[in-house]
């Protein structure tokens, strides 16, 4: 009898050292680690870049994740902000999560947040973008930031098969 909640996981961190990698393999389940190279992401209002540790999905080209499989997706962004030593006032964090239908040349807005922070007196604040979409086989997945790429500390992308 096959198990009804089998699924696929694809997860991608930033500033991991190879020691922290998650990295688990199944026929239930299978995880996909992306580092995200902030060298390359410079400033904002550009689709993160991110480095394939484990897996086949990601598309260097476009910056997004291709889905393997028609279905339905929890697909979340998580990311730590910090104020620098030389921040004052408030300081504003924007970013989007972007879908590019298979076949199309245009992206859809799946999902976004804005929020902010009070430097100095905030040091840290954590925003997380999360939901359920239904996603079509070779559609692509990416993070769009919009605005505050300074204030970034470390950040997650996931998206996992439900």
């Amino acid at each position: 009898m096959k198990n009804p909640l089998q699924f696929h996981l694809l997860y991608f961190c930033s500033w991991c050292n190879g020691k922290d990698k998650i990295l688990r393999s199944s026929h239930k389940i299978h995880i996909k680690d992306i580092i995200e190279l902030f060298e390359n992401n410079v400033d904002d209002k550009t689709y993160m870049k991110w480095q394939s540790v484990i897996g086949e999905n990601y598309s260097e080209k476009d910056r997004a994740v291709v889905i393997p499989v028609t279905g339905f997706y929890f697909v979340y962004v998580r990311f730590a902000l910090r104020c620098h030593d030389d921040d004052e006032g408030f300081k504003t964090f924007s970013v989007q999560l972007h879908r590019l239908p298979f076949g199309y040349n245009d992206n859809v807005s799946l999902a976004d947040s804005r929020d902010s922070i009070k430097c100095p007196s905030e040091r840290y604040r954590t925003v997380f973008v999360g939901q359920l979409f239904e996603l079509e086989e070779e559609d692509q997945v990416k993070v769009s930031l919009r605005e505050g790429y300074k204030l970034i500390a470390s950040s997650s992308f996931g998206i996992f098969r439900v």
